[in-house]
């Protein structure tokens, strides 16, 4: 450094090396020989290159001690004799210092909020509230307002807390505005970087305050710079999008393989059959789809282990013969198939077309398949391949999500409180329909469990339909589309056309008279149908792209459960589209081993860049690069007593979630017909096996079920003590005079909910299932089961926070959690706060 600081400075400084450059403006501004008056024209040299940029801005602010200023550049006003240690407020037209010389007859009409967050922006926000409340008597007259924020790099290290604690300043901020300028009618919000952080704070003061004055009218957006070109950021998304779709190809590929070449009994080992089956009931008439009841043949026997979920693709093999691969399986229509409706412990429901045939030999010995399916990922491939076109079609979307454009806001189709259909939305959802409805390309509804997300939907549904826009809605699964059926029939007149598979789609959903495809005499596209309701899948059907409707909006519902690929299948289908959904619940389910490693990698704490990109949903994606500037989360939930909803709210939605009152203290004791017991008296309860309950591996898999073609399928996990546990509490809540259709158990281990349906004889009625296969669902009382016992406290998957954020979730009134505290308390930071509060705030029971 010595060298360095002889150097002659004024004449070589321009043709150094910019490392070269940096050390000696280091090592000078060290030796407290700097002069900002000097050194402008070097300082706007290193501003040329971004890799420098954030380090000459650190020291100057390290070693000068300016933490804000209110020019362009920086410092570019800061000479050696004066600082800018406090915010500046300046009026646009007389460039006048409100905080300064301005006297208090001066009336401000347009101001400029410069915020540059480099050491402290929590101490910034609080200065700027201050002086808010100094100046506060002259801003009356204020119409127009320009916010502009910057960070420097040593914010990208704040840790969550941090974050929240700048959203709450943030929040206590805006509100100070909103009470001192009440006439505003213009509201830019600007911001130079892009770090999420800073985009982060500009979108909550534009939301914030965009959102709650109703006269606003001119666009408010959010510039941020781009260091990728959108050319490069979207050739990579493709590319890396069709190899995720294809790796799932490759598995779906390999299980078909397997499921054509091997027999009926090793499928059935594997859990991808079920032999020895009758057929107990049917029903159905000729213009409805036929629903029959699958059993064991000896009666009242529990079904073997098996994966059979709702709403999968099955085939019917007659077993009458003994011949376990009939000759004409292969022959497509010569094949049953159907859709599975409903698997219990003891029998399948399967729903078939209205014009299926169903063999006498069949009814009495058969068995049932797993298809497999890659019709799906097909078309994924298609709309990836569509995407190139589409980005022409739809720039300004386009431009949005892939490149340097900011999402617009139409501010004047914002509607009214005494203008929503359903008056019962509570602010935060009104606020979501509004995002949703004045939104140019694209929105986010964020509805954490129990929020009431449908029912905002349905609003949004309704208002676009009002405005005479046309409607594609779609969600990942048939469950998710006719929930959002039932609910729009309910609630209006609107007439859809609900598109799909009929033996796939509730029968309820298909017999509504607003469902124009319910009727064989109605035409399913005319001038009164607005909304098309169907799968993702499904909107890439050739029947949808026949009708040639040209939509106005795209709405996936349940987006954060479908991979990306899967929501272009719709998105390229409207210029605007409409994302709901939540994050911190389970993510999309990825079948190729190569995918899930990538996933877990990117979502390691270790891992930077830009890779996790394409290994998150379309709605994280989003979320990350915009955050509350196209989102809005609903906060009060309408399901849970506060006990049980307080993990979930405080660590993985900032504390935002609260109980409504109807549902806040509410507990099973309340229903009519239960009695007062210890637990229909509690929220919360937790029994702690306390290390007496050991886990074991599910033997009764067999062994080569291990080492098949499957791959490498591990043993599943159960727990024969917390199983009769489970077993016991659901017994006493019945007794106490709770339905047992209120009552389900849970849990994340497949083995163990096996177990749980061969004991089910002792609780009928009661549902049974596993976490994921629960998601969406609701009891008034729900047991759940975490299984793992150990000496080295592995918990497994259970570190998932969002599998454990889906499983405490499904509760209304009471939840009892069964598990072992010693090996719990080894997991991760959130199961560790559920244990806390676990046995801080439940009623604990310790064997």
């Amino acid at each position: 450094m010595d060298t360095l600081s002889t150097r002659k400075m004024s004449t070589t400084i321009d043709a150094l090396p910019y490392d070269i450059l940096f050390e000696i403006f280091e090592h000078a501004a060290s030796m407290n020989n700097f002069h900002i008056s000097k050194w402008k024209k070097r300082l706007r040299l290193l501003a040329v290159c971004s890799r420098w940029r954030h380090i000459a801005l650190d020291i100057v602010y390290r070693y000068l001690g300016i933490t804000y200023g209110d020019c362009e550049w920086p410092f570019a006003e800061v000479t050696e004799d004066t600082q800018a240690d406090e915010p500046k407020f300046e009026d646009l037209e007389t460039n006048i210092d409100l905080v300064g010389e301005l006297g208090l007859s001066h009336l401000v009409r347009k101001l400029d909020l410069t915020i540059y967050y480099f050491t402290n922006p929590l101490l910034g926000l609080k200065t700027v509230m201050t002086r808010l409340k100094q100046v506060s008597s002259i801003w009356p007259s204020v119409k127009v307002i320009n916010i502009t924020a910057e960070c420097n790099p040593a914010l990208y290290g704040l840790v969550s807390r941090d974050v929240n604690q700048l959203k709450a300043s943030i929040t206590d901020l805006v509100d100070d505005m909103q009470m001192v300028l009440p006439n505003v009618n213009s509201l830019i919000s600007w911001s130079n970087n892009d770090n999420a952080l800073v985009r982060r704070i500009v979108g909550e003061l534009a939301e914030r305050y965009s959102s709650q004055i109703a006269r606003i009218s001119a666009n408010h957006q959010l510039q941020t710079w781009n260091p990728q070109s959108a050319l490069d950021t979207f050739s990579r998304f493709t590319a890396s999008q069709q190899k995720i779709v294809g790796n799932e190809l490759d598995e779906v590929d390999k299980l078909q393989e397997m499921l054509s070449s091997m027999s009926i009994s090793d499928l059935e080992h594997l859990g991808y059959a079920l032999a020895n089956l009758a057929i107990i009931s049917a029903s159905g008439s000729l213009k409805e789809s036929m629903v029959v009841r699958f059993e064991a043949q000896v009666p009242g026997e529990i079904l073997p282990h098996n994966i059979l979920r709702s709403g999968d693709e099955v085939e019917i093999i007659d077993m009458s013969q003994g011949v376990q691969m009939p000759k004409h399986a292969k022959k497509k229509s010569r094949r049953l198939i159907g859709a599975v409706t409903k698997v219990t412990g003891t029998c399948v429901i399967v729903t078939f077309p209205r014009r299926a045939k169903i063999p006498l030999t069949l009814r009495r010995n058969c068995a049932i398949k797993v298809v497999a399916s890659d019709l799906a990922y097909r078309r994924m491939l298609e709309a990836l391949q569509k995407l190139s076109i589409w980005k022409k079609a739809r720039p300004s979307l386009h431009d949005v999500l892939f490149g340097d454009l900011d999402p617009g806001f139409d501010l004047t189709a914002a509607i009214s409180d005494d203008m929503f259909l359903d008056q019962s939305l509570n602010d935060k959802q009104k606020r979501a329909v509004n995002l949703a409805i004045t939104a140019k390309d694209i929105a986010l509804i964020h509805g954490p469990p129990g929020t009431g997300k449908t029912y905002t939907l349905v609003e949004v549904i309704r208002q676009l339909v009002f405005q005479g826009k046309t409607l594609l809605v779609c969600g990942p699964s048939n469950i998710s589309v006719d929930n959002i059926a039932e609910r729009l029939n309910s609630a209006s007149d609107i007439l859809f056309m609900r598109l799909g598979n009929p033996v796939r789609v509730k029968p309820s959903v298909l017999k509504m008279k607003s469902n124009v495809n319910g009727s064989s005499n109605s035409n399913p596209v005319n001038g009164d149908v607005k909304v098309v309701l169907t799968t993702l899948c499904s909107s890439g059907c050739p029947k949808l792209s026949k009708l040639k409707i040209d939509f106005d909006v795209a709405i996936i519902d349940e987006a954060a459960q479908a991979i990306e690929a899967e929501c272009w299948i719709a998105g390229i289908q409207a210029p605007k589209v409409i994302l709901a959904g939540d994050h911190h619940q389970l993510p999309p389910t990825l079948l190729s081993p190569h995918n899930q490693s990538i996933k877990r990698s990117a979502q390691s704490p270790k891992s930077i860049g830009s890779g996790d990109l394409f290994t998150k949903t379309m709605f994280e994606r989003i979320h990350d690069k915009f955050g509350d500037v196209v989102c809005q989360m609903l906060v009060t939930q309408y399901r849970m007593h506060a006990d049980i909803m307080h993990v979930s709210s405080k660590y993985l939605y900032s504390g935002d979630l609260v109980a409504h009152s109807s549902v806040e203290q509410h507990l099973l004791q309340d229903l009519p017909d239960a009695s007062s017991a210890k637990a229909t008296e509690c929220a919360l309860m937790f029994i702690d096996t306390n290390r007496k309950k050991r886990e074991v591996a599910d033997k009764e898999l067999p062994r080569h079920a291990k080492q098949g073609k499957q791959g490498n399928m591990p043993f599943s996990k159960l727990n024969y003590g917390e199983a009769r546990l489970a077993i016991k509490h659901a017994q006493e809540l019945i007794k106490a005079g709770v339905n047992r259709k209120d009552i389900a158990i849970i849990s994340p281990y497949n083995g163990q909910v096996r177990l749980l349906k061969m004991m089910s004889k002792k609780v009928p009625g009661v549902e049974i299932g596993s976490v994921d296969g629960f998601q969406g669902g609701e009891r008034e009382a729900v047991v759940l089961s975490l299984v793992r016992s150990n000496p080295k406290k592995a918990v497994g998957f259970l570190d998932d926070y969002r599998r454990m954020n889906v499983a405490i979730t499904r509760a209304r009134r009471h939840l009892c959690v069964i598990g072992d505290s010693y090996t719990l308390s080894g997991g991760s930071k959130f199961l560790k706060q559920l244990l806390k509060h676990l046995e801080a705030r439940g009623t604990v029971c310790k064997l």
